[in-house]
């Protein structure tokens, strides 16, 4: 509802800022995590993957205002909980707790995050912000498929299954203890 009333312009505005940072910042760890990883089949899948939210950022954060009474460039920081989680899941050893950081925790609460946006979405004045975001989605839920073939593939013991129960479990804690 950008075409609402300024205290909706403004909660749209710092969702889709949340969703831009997000996006960047999932750009960022998918290449730190990616060159850990010895399936080259998931290296590969995330160097994509990681293109995807770099551009996801950007289209995102181009659609922010800028006014003098709202700065969209200020609207683009970190929803609760991200900052600790990104920080959770660098730390991941493993192809499968890697994997598992990424397609069973962070995507889909990037995925989530884009979904509350879009229904909210529902005036003439949102049609550019519905665009965008149905664009990242089908790029999300792609990324999302793709990447849990992966992790299955990375469940090959049950270390690894522990592995990525743990992180999970940790990510799932850091958003609950924002």
């Amino acid at each position: 509802m950008m075409g609402g009333a300024p205290d909706t312009l403004q909660r749209v505005a710092a969702q889709c800022g949340a969703i831009a940072w997000t996006a960047a910042a999932l750009f960022e760890l998918e290449g730190r995590l990616a060159a850990g990883l010895s399936d080259d089949g998931a290296v590969a899948h995330l160097a994509e993957h990681s293109r995807h939210h770099g551009w996801h950022a950007g289209l995102v954060a181009d659609l922010l205002p800028d006014s003098p009474a709202l700065r969209g460039a200020a609207m683009v920081q970190p929803p609760a909980g991200w900052v600790a989680a990104l920080e959770l899941a660098g730390g991941a050893h493993g192809d499968a707790a890697r994997l598992a950081a990424l397609y069973r925790a962070l995507v889909p609460r990037h995925g989530a995050a884009i979904a509350e946006v879009q229904a909210s979405c529902v005036g003439p004045g949102d049609a550019a912000i519905a665009r965008v975001l149905s664009i990242v989605m089908a790029d999300v839920e792609r990324d999302l498929v793709g990447g849990g073939a992966f992790v299955a593939a990375a469940l090959v013991d049950p270390a690894a299954v522990a592995a990525a129960g743990d992180i999970v479990s940790a990510l799932d804690l850091a958003f609950v203890n924002r």
